[in-house]
């Protein structure tokens, strides 16, 4: 097994358990709500090197951080990786009310 390095973001859905607890007649509506969540870091994601997994209510995004590309740095990797991670957060915050209406 080869190891690599990678920059990890665990995002962690604050008040999912809640979400789910309160939508115990409707159980789809917390899966809905988490799959629009990954859906929206997928489709920022456009150059499709960022890859999005999910577990319960935590989303883990990566991209490897050494690139077989000698001109792609180390560094540029990381200002390519927080500023896609600040887009998803933003989108989500700003938008927190529109995923709860579905």
């Amino acid at each position: 097994m080869k190891i690599q390095k990678h920059f990890v973001a665990y995002v962690d859905i604050l008040g999912f358990g809640k979400y789910v607890k309160d939508n115990q007649q409707n159980p789809e509506k917390p899966l809905k709500l988490l799959q629009q969540f990954i859906d929206i870091a997928k489709e920022f994601n456009v150059t499709n090197e960022f890859r999005v997994t999910a577990f319960s209510d935590n989303i883990v995004i990566s991209v490897l951080a050494e690139e077989p590309i000698p001109t792609l740095s180390y560094d540029l990797k990381y200002w390519i990786f927080i500023p896609y991670m600040n887009n998803v957060q933003m989108y989500m915050i700003t938008n927190i009310n529109m995923f709860r209406l579905f």
